[in-house]
């Protein structure tokens, strides 16, 4: 990005088609596809709202946007300096359920084990939140030792769970789950691009954990190494939550499904899953069989959710679902 255009504050006050023509330039082809194809119509109203909104944050707050964040998925994140010089986090997205869900988790928690939130609108579709430093994620970690990035995980993962704000609209696993079905219906109506004998098992199996699930607690929902970050305030911290009400089990899943696509690659993939396993069950005192037969069960989920949203990732969880499904 060129020099002149860090300094989006200037440009608040430049004339309407110079500051569109900025924002436009700052939404990367990727994210205006993706936001069209989990959004569709209510998508490209918002892209087109963007610059409207983007121009009365930084006038609001007297923002300066230092740079867009990298690898964005389905929101507009971007390092932003506050008035008082401070360093935060801008995060702007097609106002929805998840975006709430993701504003009440961050209310929950407060700062502890994840990032504190400065201010929010889900109305609006946009929050600002704490930026960590130095900021690595724990890939930089498990890519050395992933037994200490397992432990780490786990420190975080322990941080976060509690009782839930009932005020709060949080979704539920159960809720979640629903997508299974859809998944089932997919496959059926494309030569079963999904084999059957996995949705199967995934239906019986994910009716089963719920019926037998203990304590439900608020969740982070997608805790993986790419959402926890080092922290000079507080080593580690957990970003980007989902907000979900489930047992503590299923937190364990997308953490042990990661790092993409590097597990499935790099590692020694079995080696690996048995070993954090085996950790995660002495750390915890959880049920070794159930945190197996929770992460079949979310890999099939998010397996539908990339399809379901016409992003990447598909064939990895898919691939890793078969893994575990053949250790079972």
């Amino acid at each position: 990005m060129a020099k002149k255009s860090i300094q989006l504050i200037n440009l608040a006050k430049a004339d309407k088609t110079g500051f569109m023509r900025y924002t436009n330039r700052i939404i990367p082809d990727a994210l205006r596809q993706t936001i069209l194809n989990v959004h569709g119509e209510s998508g490209r109203h918002w892209l087109r709202q963007f610059p409207n909104l983007l121009k009365s944050l930084v006038k609001q707050w007297n923002l300066k946007i230092e740079k867009r964040c990298a690898n964005l998925s389905f929101n507009f994140t971007a390092l932003v300096i506050l008035e008082d010089g401070n360093k935060a986090v801008l995060k702007c997205g097609v106002p929805n359920e998840e975006f709430k869900a993701e504003i009440g988790a961050l209310q929950c928690y407060a700062g502890e084990g994840a990032v504190k939130l400065i201010a929010a609108d889900a109305e609006k579709g946009w929050l600002l939140e704490e930026c960590c430093v130095p900021g690595k994620n724990l890939l930089s970690l498990s890519l050395k030792d992933d037994k200490k990035a397992t432990a780490v995980a786990l420190n975080v993962m322990q941080k976060l769970w509690r009782p839930f704000n009932s005020q709060i609209k949080f979704p539920t696993l159960a809720e979640w789950l629903r997508g299974l079905n859809k998944l089932q219906k997919y496959s059926r109506a494309n030569s079963g691009v999904v084999p059957k004998k996995l949705i199967d098992f995934s239906l019986v199996t994910s009716k089963e954990l719920l019926a037998s699930s203990g304590e439900q607690v608020l969740l982070h929902g997608d805790l993986h190494h790419f959402n926890i970050l080092s922290s000079a305030r507080n080593y580690w911290l957990a970003i980007d939550p989902k907000g979900v009400i489930g047992e503590r089990e299923y937190e364990i899943c997308a953490f042990m499904r990661n790092p993409v696509p590097y597990l499935l690659t790099a590692m020694n993939t079995k080696q690996i899953i048995l070993r954090r396993l085996d950790q995660i069950v002495e750390q915890t005192g959880f049920e070794r069989e159930r945190i197996l037969l929770w992460s079949i069960v979310q890999a099939l989920l998010t397996t539908w959710w990339c399809i379901e949203d016409k992003v990447p990732g598909k064939d990895y969880s898919l691939n890793y679902a078969q893994i575990l499904y053949e250790y079972i």
